[in-house]
């Protein structure tokens, strides 16, 4: 083979090695564009997760204020409402004791000073009923007077005695008032404790509230700065799509010159070896005459 034809084939080989490398770039290309169309929907998303993001922040934070608010006045209506009624029962049971006690202390003094002239009255009828002994057939009178007298002032004695009873049994009734007063008091202190502990609560969710609310607000402001980043890279991307696709139209035009020149080339290469192979056979016969 002549250095000419050497030359050919290996143009020709050359040829299609830049072919296979324009094929290899625009397989590539076509790649780099797929990749930013994934960047773009990956994007989408972003927005469309951020405006949910939103979405969940402005009903967290309302349902947050409404609730702070509605048990913050709930809470501090029924414990205002409840202390007053609370405050109210119990001065009207105290006084109502206090009324009671008083007015059995003043039934035992009347029952006391009944007690006394029953007594007198009875030490009275006694000495009468002496003087009209004494006294004989004209003190008969006198006599059953007296009895008369003895029998009233033992009636009003027994009569204390039983205003004394019911007397006791008031002041038992006014003893277990005041318990039952101290002891409702007592609940009432409890269940104040109990409201101011619920209340307390209602301020930890508040602030629980408060502290999530600020974590979606720092997490919104990242979620504009990636939105901003990915604005960004999709500029970027489409500008690098544009220019890909520019280069991937001129690599497909170059690569058809390239297989049409290849095509060119594999024809010379047969045309050259047919002139090889007449050139030798035409060297054989001049050898031959020459001979």
């Amino acid at each position: 083979m002549t250095l000419r034809t050497r030359l050919l084939v290996n143009a020709a080989v050359t040829m299609i090695c830049f072919a296979a490398v324009i094929g290899f770039t625009i397989v590539n290309m076509m790649k780099i564009q797929a990749s930013n169309e994934d960047e773009v929907d990956a994007l989408l998303n972003v927005q469309e997760a951020k405006a949910d993001l939103n979405t969940l922040k402005e009903s967290i934070t309302g349902y947050s204020y409404t609730l702070a608010d509605a048990q913050k006045e709930d809470v501090q209506s029924y414990m205002k409402s409840s202390s007053d009624k609370l405050a109210a029962l119990k001065k009207t049971m105290t006084d109502d004791a206090d009324k009671a006690a008083k007015h059995a202390a003043g039934i035992s003094m009347m029952a006391q000073t009944v007690s006394d002239i029953a007594g007198q009255t009875n030490l009275l009828s006694l000495n009468a009923a002496i003087e009209a002994a004494r006294a004989g057939e004209a003190g008969k009178g006198f006599a059953v007077v007296a009895e008369e007298i003895r029998k009233l002032a033992d009636g009003s004695a027994k009569a204390t005695a039983q205003i004394f009873d019911m007397v006791k049994q008031i002041e038992d009734g006014i003893t277990s008032i005041t318990g039952a007063v101290t002891t409702g008091v007592a609940l009432a202190d409890r269940q104040q404790e109990l409201m101011e502990k619920t209340s307390e609560s209602f301020a930890h969710i508040e602030q629980k509230a408060a502290h999530i609310k600020a974590e979606l607000t720092q997490l919104d402001g990242r979620i504009i700065e990636s939105k901003q980043l990915g604005e960004q890279v999709l500029h970027h991307a489409e500008s690098i799509s544009a220019v890909v696709q520019e280069t991937a139209a001129g690599s497909e035009e170059i690569s058809a010159s390239a297989l049409e020149q290849l095509s060119s080339f594999h024809k010379m290469a047969e045309s050259v070896n047919n002139l090889v192979s007449l050139t030798e056979r035409l060297n054989d016969q001049v050898r031959r005459f020459t001979l």
